[in-house]
């Protein structure tokens, strides 16, 4: 009799940590890429390495949320479509076309933050706009330091070559 009324509460926790752990899916998935997958010489990542996490962290999302998931595949929760289209604008406005230097500054990790926290939204309710989770991302401080950087020291050399001549 006492294991039948743990039962429940084993069930309750189990659904509780994976609610938790699905808040970061998408985010954990892309940081263990920038982490464990190797990279060319022009730094553009092992795209087989980098599907195989994006795989991963969708999978994540569909454990985490089965019935969003299932309602998704079936082309009734437009709310997820609209997370995945936000969060692949986020990726074409942030990334700099060199996925280490990317993963060095971290330009991308709030874009597959936000995304994380859009699922969580849509799952709640499919048919509503998530609240334009990833609609207005900025990107981190280090990444606009980086891109400032990287303008600036050009610009200063073209400066001084027209002072000097």
């Amino acid at each position: 009799m006492t294991g039948l009324k743990i039962l429940p509460i084993l069930i309750f926790l189990a659904a509780i940590v994976s609610i938790a752990s699905a808040a970061t899916c998408a985010e954990k998935s892309y940081a263990d890429s920038c982490a464990k997958c190797g990279f060319d010489a022009s730094g553009k990542m092992d795209p087989s390495c980098y599907q195989g996490y994006q795989t991963r962290g969708t999978a994540c999302l569909f454990a985490a949320y089965p019935a969003t998931a299932t309602m998704y595949q079936m082309g009734s929760c437009p709310a997820v479509q609209i997370c995945i289209d936000r969060l692949q604008e986020c990726k074409a406005l942030y990334t700099s076309g060199n996925d280490q230097y990317d993963c060095q500054m971290g330009s991308l990790d709030q874009c597959f933050e936000r995304g994380d926290t859009c699922i969580e939204a849509a799952a709640q309710d499919c048919n509503k706009d998530p609240s334009d989770e990833l609609a207005n991302v900025a990107p981190s401080p280090s990444f606009c330091d980086g891109t400032f950087l990287a303008i600036l020291f050009p610009l200063a050399g073209v400066i001084i070559i027209k002072l000097k001549g």
